[in-house]
């Protein structure tokens, strides 16, 4: 259901307006008149005639005609009978900026629940509650009580936090405007995927910003970004980078697993760019309002210092930001204009004189080179530096280039005044080089996002019923986890390469599994109740012949027994040796907002340790695996360094892709670790050498 009659409406009600100046309501409606909103705005407060010079009205009922918009500033306990009145007479949106409900406690959750029953019977969207408000300036629509109006503008806001939105209406007022700004509250009933969606519509909206603790319904943020993120560019902040998300579980991946890389990954599949302060915040923002996206990787920096040209260099190499080479013809045509002194290849250093022309000559210059995509212009205030008339030469050349072109004016009285002036012109300042760094590779990192197509999962031919009756067995014998046997059938139902093996009840038939496989055997303790099998030295490798297996049946199941008295020992597992490959980890873990998340990194005992992995949200297809097994810090290792062969990552993204569609069709999996999955060499596969899948639900 749209929302234009929250986000445009023609008339409104303000229900708690009071005849003296100061309340919440009041101010309101004060604000309503102040931006000039072009329909009726009617104020409802039984205990007056008038208000601010215009009748006032004792209920809802009352008025001239049915608001599109109801603004409800009154105590909560007498909010459902207004949200009553407001259902009762067609009322189609309504945004309810009291506060006790459901961060009050019990009694505010059951209020909540109560209002949000209430409006979905008569069709009411409500904004809130909790909340600060909306304000739309194209429309003239201020309908919060921050006080302040921003001018209109291309970046729309979405906050959670009420407090932390009047300090951006603050910086937008200073800095520029905005399409449109949404105080989220306790998101009753709308929610930031409703407003992502809205704002995505509206030609205003150049960028959508951000300030979230948590998301709603994740599955449909996600797939609400992703559609938006085609055409228009998300920047969130997500705080709360906790733990707190985090289930208490047994697995690598579990343990690995919080909150926090959960929204990374849903921030990934989504599209979304994620800034890691408010800095960052506003100046991503400011770049995608104000500058169009670049069409390739090649920056220029222009500047009047080497030591800012040097941070920006570094900065560069960290944001993963190319320097562009520059052509020799744009190397000439900079010789032809600037002093025989200064350094003509990028950076391009104009020295500590420079003056406006040679600024807008040398960002003109640069433009025209067929390798740059974007512009940075460096200015520190020397002596001879002219801050002001530079910004303005810069806007002038910029404005001729058509390129991406953001400004670093480094300093503060000298220059504050100039960075404002190329700010509001369209060219975004930053106080530092890093800064404007940032701000860049994020437009570069949404360039590719955007472009990427959606993840299309291939379909496998898998035996889903073999792993039915393996979980529904599992569930009726109460195990929190698929025997190690069984685990191993579930991968094979899905097409993962696993190791022969078999359960030996006794030594005999252990002789017996080994000879059908073959030597060298492992052998394992089979028991449903120690999970951790090398903890307890339950686990001996490279078993070459009889004699060594029987004297390792005895040693494994000595230690079973003297180290684990009360678990049940069903004997122990014969399984193929997996010859010496690369160990990596493949894992889920279902995260309570966004549902399963696939992990992958480095193996075997350092996964913990050096915890050098990544998640994606499950479904994969194969470029999403590749793309995935690259982003780990020891990809190098499979690619191949110093002479070694690459490993089969082709092999490792095959069973990235059967884990998360193994996941997605058996929601009862909650965790799934396969370590070490043992890479051999390109061609030659992956085997997954241990698993062990957790398993709930009815």
């Amino acid at each position: 259901m749209g929302l234009d009659s929250l986000l445009s409406p023609r008339s409104i009600a303000v229900v708690g307006a009071g005849r003296e100046p100061g309340g919440v309501g009041r101010s309101v409606f004060d604000s309503l008149l102040s931006a000039r909103f072009p329909g009726p705005v009617w104020p409802v407060n039984p205990r007056a005639d008038e208000v601010a010079g215009h009748p006032c009205f004792a209920d809802i009922a009352s008025l001239p005609g049915v608001p599109d918009l109801v603004v409800i500033a009154v105590p909560a306990r007498v909010v459902p009978p207004v949200i009553e009145a407001c259902g009762a007479a067609g009322v189609p949106s309504a945004i309810v900026l009291s506060a006790g409900f459901k961060e009050a406690g019990a009694a505010g959750v059951a209020l909540e629940r109560a209002i949000v029953k209430e409006a979905s019977e008569h069709g009411l969207r409500l904004l809130g509650p909790n909340c600060l408000g909306l304000i739309v300036p194209g429309h003239h629509l201020n309908a919060s009580f921050a006080g302040v109006m921003p001018s209109e503008g291309s970046i729309a806001v979405i906050t959670q936090s009420g407090a932390l939105g009047t300090a951006i209406l603050d910086w937008a007022r200073s800095r520029g405007g905005l399409s449109g700004f949404v105080s989220l509250g306790n998101r009753a009933d709308l929610s930031e995927s409703d407003f992502v969606d809205a704002f995505n519509a509206d030609p205003a909206t150049r960028v959508i910003a951000g300030y979230l603790e948590s998301i709603v319904d994740g599955p449909r943020f996600v797939r609400t970004a992703r559609e938006c993120v085609r055409t228009t560019p998300i920047v969130l902040l997500k705080a709360g980078a906790s733990e707190a998300g985090a289930r208490a579980v047994s697995s690598h991946t579990g343990s690995l697993a919080g909150s926090d890389a959960a929204y990374e990954a849903a921030f990934a599949a989504a599209g979304v760019l994620r800034a890691r302060d408010t800095e960052e915040l506003f100046g991503m923002s400011e770049a995608f309002a104000h500058q169009p996206v670049p069409c390739g990787t090649g920056l220029a920096i222009v500047t009047n210092a080497g030591g800012p040209a040097v941070m920006a260099t570094d900065a560069c190499a960290r944001a993963g930001v190319a320097l562009a080479s520059l052509m020799p013809e744009t190397v000439d045509a900079l010789r032809a204009v600037l002093p025989p002194a200064s350094a003509l290849y990028n950076p391009v250093d104009l020295l500590g004189d420079a003056g406006p022309e040679m600024y807008a000559d040398a960002v003109r210059i640069v433009s025209r080179d067929p390798g740059v995509h974007s512009v940075l212009v460096l200015l520190t205030p020397q002596a001879p530096t002219l801050p002001m008339e530079t910004a303005n030469a810069v806007l002038a050349a910029a404005e001729a280039s058509k390129i991406t072109t953001l400004a670093c004016f480094m300093g503060e009285i000298a220059v504050d005044e100039a960075r404002r002036v190329l700010t509001r012109g369209g060219v975004p300042a930053f106080r530092y080089p890093e800064r404007a760094i940032d701000a860049l590779a994020g437009m570069e990192r949404y360039r590719t996002l955007s472009a990427r197509p959606a993840v299309e999962p291939p379909a496998i031919d898998a035996d889903r019923a073999t792993v039915t009756v393996i979980l529904k067995e599992a569930r009726e014998a109460h195990r929190p986890f698929v025997l190690e046997e069984h685990a191993s059938d579930i991968a094979r139902a899905y097409g993962i390469p696993v190791p022969r093996g078999a359960v030996a009840a006794d030594r005999a038939a252990a002789l017996a599994a080994a000879h059908d496989i073959g030597y060298p055997v492992a052998l394992k303790i089979a028991s449903p109740d120690i999970l951790h099998k090398s903890d307890i030295g339950g686990i001996i490798l490279a078993i070459e012949d009889d004699a060594t297996l029987l004297r390792a049946w005895d040693t494994v199941l000595d230690r079973a027994h003297r180290r684990m008295p009360d678990a049940a020992i069903w004997g122990a597992m014969v399984q193929q040796m997996v010859p010496p490959g690369r160990e990596v980890i493949v894992g889920i873990e279902r995260d309570p907002t966004f549902g399963p998340l696939v992990m992958f990194g480095l193996g075997g005992i350092y996964v913990e340790l050096l915890k050098d992995v990544t998640f994606r949200l499950a479904p994969l297809d194969h470029a999403e695996a590749l793309r995935m097994i690259e982003s780990i810090h020891a990809a190098g290792l499979l690619r191949g360094m110093r002479g070694a062969k690459p490993a089969d990552v082709d092999a490792v993204a095959d069973v990235l892709v059967r884990v998360s569609l193994l996941v997605m069709d058996f929601p009862e999996i909650v965790e799934l670790d396969i370590n070490p999955l043992v890479v051999a060499d390109r061609g030659l596969g992956a085997v997954a050498a241990d698993i062990r899948i957790g398993i709930g639900g009815s």
